[in-house]
């Protein structure tokens, strides 16, 4: 087992002329939403281009969610391996979700109930109102800036750190 994982690594050695990294071939593959995905196990990372409304309801995502500018994503009872991240988002709810981390910044509306996040989650600079309750975030929750202030409460975190201390 020694023998072979040396191999391989003199393999990547020769093949890109830098130890244990692969030159990248081309760019992940990316699923558009424009519209609804329900009931689906998506193996790819999930796009929500600028100004585009996505729905994504009891789905299994292989990979993180990006919501573009002034776009709206509605997140319910689906589980990702990555994280969800939005900047200039016009509004994100997300429900009964679990993901790896999650990043609002400088948006719109922010909803955020029953879900778990298993790395770190920060929310700032949202104009929207936000709201945060029965959520679980596995490291430190961040809220900075929003105006107004997060609203909500039940909130477990590794770490709850301006506006969200409260909470």
């Amino acid at each position: 087992m020694r023998r072979h994982h040396a191999f391989a690594t003199a393999i990547l050695t020769v093949g890109t002329g830098v130890a244990g990294f692969a030159a990248p071939t081309s760019a992940a593959p990316v699923r558009v939403c424009t519209g609804r995905i329900a009931y689906q196990s998506v193996p790819v990372s999930i796009s929500v281009p600028a100004g585009a409304k996505c729905t994504i309801e009891s789905s299994t995502i292989t990979g993180s969610i990006t919501v573009g500018r002034k776009a709206t994503l509605l997140l319910s009872f689906s589980n990702l391996s990555g994280v969800v991240s939005a900047s200039g988002h016009a509004k994100v709810t997300i429900a009964n979700a679990t993901m790896n981390g999650l990043s609002l910044l400088q948006g719109g509306g922010v909803s955020v109930t029953g879900t778990y996040v298993y790395g770190p989650a920060t929310i700032s600079d949202n104009r929207g109102g936000v709201t945060l309750t029965y959520d679980y975030v596995m490291k430190a929750l961040t809220c900075l800036r929003n105006d107004p202030a997060p609203t909500g409460g039940t909130i477990t975190a590794g770490s709850k750190l301006g506006q969200c201390r409260r909470l």
